[in-house]
């Protein structure tokens, strides 16, 4: 666990490359790249809560068969490209200027099935598990208690 941990972490720091749709230029052909990396606390808020809004998890991302992912893309096709713009672009002013622009950009760019893999991959990157055992030993901690090395005081 320890080791997927530190994978995770390695992944989000170094980024995840998205690839685009091709541009062709006569014979030239250049396939365009987005690099998604950790986003700052603001950024991730705005990510779960459109997240949160698809009422689905992703074990049920993984459970769907091919027509139930075409109905699931069908309906929330604008909300997948907006959270892989607020992937790419999660700034507080970026985020807020350029996503609309950038999400518009991805459903006309990106392939549907990238993006969903993109969205699933993100979304499961994000595991609390690492935080619960720092929450259990916090927990445990009794700030106010006196320290072994304190006398107690009577009154």
């Amino acid at each position: 666990m320890d080791e997927q941990l530190k994978a995770t972490e390695a992944l989000l720091d170094v980024g995840l490359s998205v690839p685009l749709r091709p541009v062709r230029f006569g014979k030239r052909k250049w396939v365009p790249r987005v690099t998604i990396y950790r986003p700052p606390l603001g950024g991730l808020l705005r990510i779960l809560q459109l997240w949160l809004s698809l009422c689905t998890t992703i074990e049920q991302l993984d459970l769907m068969d091919n027509n139930e992912r075409l109905r699931f893309k069908l309906t929330h096709g604008r909300t997948l490209s907006k959270i892989v713009a607020l992937c790419v672009c999660s700034g507080f002013m970026g985020g807020k200027l350029f996503t609309p622009i950038l999400a518009w950009f991805f459903r006309w760019r990106c392939h549907e099935d990238t993006m969903l893999y993109v969205v699933s991959e993100f979304m499961r990157l994000q595991d609390t598990k690492s935080f619960m055992t720092i929450i259990k030993s916090v927990a445990t901690i009794n700030v106010v208690a006196p320290k072994m090395s304190q006398k107690t005081k009577r009154s």
